[in-house]
């Protein structure tokens, strides 16, 4: 299971303390919100989290259909095998829709890819780890990242 929630949106949710493993196989989806979404996320926190995930793997989600806004990843570690962001490990979009992944913290958060998957090179980013929209329909703005280690791109692909 990839923790396929359906369409709609999760607002003003806090968590705190989890521990989340892939305990399925490597190209799972893992995040401590939800694994797979086809919806928008906005106004939630983690918080002392560990994550560690499959190929999609974030502090929020693992693959994410939806917009990403206003959210707090903190005090946390997210590890995956080859798609790994603070946020989530991979964003996707509908043909013809538009992404918004803004106003984002991640705060005294690591974001490591320790093990990749053979074959593939990782993407690690600070707020995405891989972005599967096309054109300008992803806006990816005010995100801030505080702490050291920082991955080098806000989204690992681009």
């Amino acid at each position: 299971d990839n923790g396929d929630t359906g369409v709609g949106y999760i607002n003003d949710l806090t968590v705190d303390g989890i521990s989340v493993t892939n305990t399925q196989s490597n190209d799972s989806c893992t995040g401590t919100i939800s694994g797979y979404a086809n919806y928008s996320i906005t106004n939630c926190k983690v918080v002392n989290a560990t994550v560690n995930g499959g190929k999609y793997t974030g502090g929020i989600g693992g693959h994410i259909y939806g917009n990403i806004e206003n959210c707090v990843v903190e005090n946390s570690t997210i590890d995956g095998t080859y798609k790994v962001g603070g946020l989530v490990g991979q964003c996707n979009s509908e043909q013809g829709s538009s992404i918004t992944v803004s106003n984002n913290v991640i705060r005294n958060t690591t974001v490591t890819c320790n093990e990749v998957l053979s074959g593939k090179t990782p993407c690690i980013g600070k707020f995405v780890g891989y972005s599967n929209v096309s054109g300008e329909s992803i806006t990816i703005e005010k995100n801030t990242f505080e702490g050291e280690n920082a991955p080098a791109k806000d989204v690992g692909n681009k």
